[in-house]
């Protein structure tokens, strides 16, 4: 197939030394692997993306509205809280239960960012599964919506967890900080400065559990990263050998997010890569 040679011979330019793309070899844990030899020096430094777009939209969401700067500058604030509110150190875990929305990628680029991990957490679990996730990844910290702390209130001294609500969580009688009053209390905080490697860990992500109980999925910064860098590899490739259909110049590129962020599909490909492409992301309150 002359597309496919083409296509090959499009990548293997790509990967070549001194281009953006380029692959070397890398020794880990006695294993050689191809390795992205221009990735980032950690996530961290990937999310800085984000200020090249500066004033396009980032994520639109029912009335709320960030733009590129915005939504970094927030994950900045909610990074310092992190670290000079929870006294949270490198490694330890950030557990992410919600429904989509702008805190959850804000919850997720701090987290990452100051070299904590991050779990996002299937937000279909039930108390029992929750149960068995935070004993299972260790997070005390949780970033969740009022829908998801309400299933918590049985495990909440159990396993000592500390609530930072997205929404109003009054009423329940629960102790917890709002995400709002976070970033307002460190407004205007720059991104704490963490020393991360690329071999630190970044997420835990849970299995669906259908042969037993979830299991915790640990990737390195390296692994978010590899992933990220091959599609956007692939991206450029596919243009260049006009293999797919471009869509026409001059309109914004936009992803309506209607996957859950909890699992890589939407994570990885509709949130991560949207950053580098500027892309905006409308994030649907429910499915329709």
């Amino acid at each position: 197939n002359p597309e496919l040679i083409r296509f090959d011979e499009v990548v293997a330019g790509l990967t070549a030394k001194g281009q953006p793309f380029e692959v070397n070899t890398v020794q880990l844990a006695g294993v050689e692997y191809r390795n992205f030899a221009t990735l980032p020096a950690n996530l961290g430094q990937y999310f800085l993306v984000m200020l090249q777009h500066a004033q396009k939209d980032f994520v639109v969401y029912l009335d709320e509205r960030y733009t590129f700067t915005q939504g970094y500058q927030h994950s900045c604030e909610f990074g310092a809280a992190l670290v000079r509110r929870f006294g949270l150190a490198k490694g330890d875990r950030v557990a992410i239960l919600s429904r989509n929305n702008p805190q959850w990628l804000m919850g997720f680029i701090g987290t990452t960012s100051v070299g904590a991990v991050a779990v996002p957490m299937n937000a279909w679990w039930t108390t029992e599964e929750l149960d068995y996730g935070f004993a299972d990844c260790g997070a005390r910290l949780v970033v969740a919506d009022r829908a998801r702390v309400e299933r918590l209130v049985p495990i909440i001294k159990k396993h000592g967890l500390q609530i930072i609500s997205i929404d109003d969580c009054s009423g329940l009688g629960v102790e917890h900080t709002p995400f709002a009053e976070l970033l307002q209390d460190f407004a205007g905080a720059g991104m704490p400065e963490v020393q991360v490697s690329l071999e630190d860990h970044a997420t835990i992500m849970y299995t669906s559990g259908s042969t037993g109980h979830p299991k915790g999925a640990l990737s390195s910064h390296r692994g978010v990263l590899s992933a990220l860098y091959s599609w956007m590899c692939l991206g450029v490739a596919t243009k260049v050998t006009g293999t797919q259909e471009t869509r026409a110049e001059g309109l914004p590129p936009v992803a309506l997010v209607t996957i859950p962020l909890f699992h890589c599909t939407a994570s990885h490909s509709a949130f991560m890569l949207s950053l580098v492409v500027g892309r905006k992301m409308v994030i649907m309150h429910k499915w329709d």
